[in-house]
């Protein structure tokens, strides 16, 4: 017996809804199942797939099936979850710790009293050109070193 190339015009809707009629899938694994039950002559690809699934009732129903799967999938392969938390885990706490440093750094206020008199003084080679800057100094305070 050959196999069939193509389905008879509605019998993907009648494969989805017996397929579902017991325990509510996604569409991954109504496609595995339909396959597995048709011992691999029907294999429905994602583009008729997707089309002909029944529209969702209830989202949260929806994300909470979404969740139990994922909670089963990564439950099989448990090395893969590890990495999967830990990965996020070091991303996160770097994230949150460079964010910190540049809030810190970019945004946080001058720790003095009045900083928009700070002046920053470069190039000075010797503690008596420091000295005499003291001296000549009217509008500055300079700090005692």
């Amino acid at each position: 017996m050959g196999r069939p190339t193509d389905l008879v015009q509605g019998t993907l809707d009648l494969l989805i809804l017996r397929t579902i009629q017991h325990e509510p899938k996604h569409g991954w694994a109504i496609a595995k199942r339909i396959q597995h039950v048709s011992n691999d002559v029907l294999k429905v690809q994602q583009g008729s797939l997707y089309p002909a699934l029944p529209p969702r009732e209830g989202r949260l129903d929806q994300l909470v099936q979404d969740v139990r799967c994922g909670t089963r999938a990564l439950t099989r392969s448990r090395g893969f979850a590890g990495t999967s938390v830990a990965t996020l885990a070091l991303t996160i706490g770097a994230t949150t710790a460079i964010i910190s440093v540049v809030w810190g750094i970019l945004f946080q206020p001058l720790p003095v009293a009045e900083p928009e008199r700070l002046v920053r003084i470069v190039n000075i080679a010797f503690i008596g050109e420091l000295v005499e800057l003291r001296a000549r100094a009217r509008t500055l305070d300079v700090p005692q070193c």
